[in-house]
């Protein structure tokens, strides 16, 4: 399945239902006690929808009705910026779990040198006086750990033939993250972040006292 069919069949908001009949309804009523909300509770509400509460538990937290609390979801775009936050968070996993690996393989560097410098030492001495002694002194143990050590860093950066790239972007707030194809995203400027949702909520509560 294409990428440019999964975009198409996403929905585009989570107001189904009965919740779109009382949001119709609110509306056409002229959407009374929409004066009630300051920007701290608009703040606390998006974030409580954000961490997958519902509609109505929003309502019963912020002890709002849930008609405002639905139109605010609707005017503001929660679902929409919910969604372009949970792809922003997807992105930035990716970078992490990339910068985790690196430094893994860094570690396991740093302990091949570490036990190539007292191992290989010991060998350079006997090769150069074929004194057994040298030889003898080289732990098999730790020989053996450090020939797990190899097998892990191999394992590391071997690349497997079917696997997806990791995509590492450092984003601002307010990019819209589309992916294009397998190995191809793009990144569009959107203020979609708080402060760009408190200015509109703001431009509309100051629409209303004129």
């Amino acid at each position: 399945m294409s990428d440019t069919k999964d975009l198409a069949e996403r929905p585009t908001t989570d107001i189904v239902g009965k919740d779109e009949e009382t949001l119709q309804q609110y509306m056409e009523a002229g959407m009374p006690d929409i004066g009630v909300v300051d920007e701290a509770q608009l703040t606390r509400m998006y974030d409580l929808y954000l961490h997958g509460k519902s509609y109505n538990a929003i309502s019963g937290v912020m002890r709002i009705p849930k008609p405002v609390v639905l139109y605010l979801s609707h005017k503001l775009k929660w679902f929409e910026n919910r969604e372009q936050h949970f792809r922003e968070l997807e992105v930035h996993i990716h970078k992490r779990v990339l910068e985790a690996k690196v430094l893994s393989q860094d570690f396991l560097l740093t302990m091949l040198h570490s036990m190539h410098k007292k191992m290989g030492s010991r060998l350079n001495r006997y090769l150069a006086s074929d004194n057994e002694e040298f030889s003898n002194q080289i732990n098999l143990k730790e020989l053996d750990r450090y020939l797990k050590i190899v097998e892990m860093l191999q394992k590391s950066i071997a690349i497997p033939h079917e696997s997806k790239p990791l995509i590492g972007i450092n984003l601002g707030n307010g990019a819209t993250v589309t992916r294009n194809s397998e190995n191809e995203i793009e990144i569009t400027p959107k203020e979609k972040s708080m402060d760009g949702m408190l200015k509109h909520f703001a431009d509309m509560r100051r629409n209303e006292k004129k």
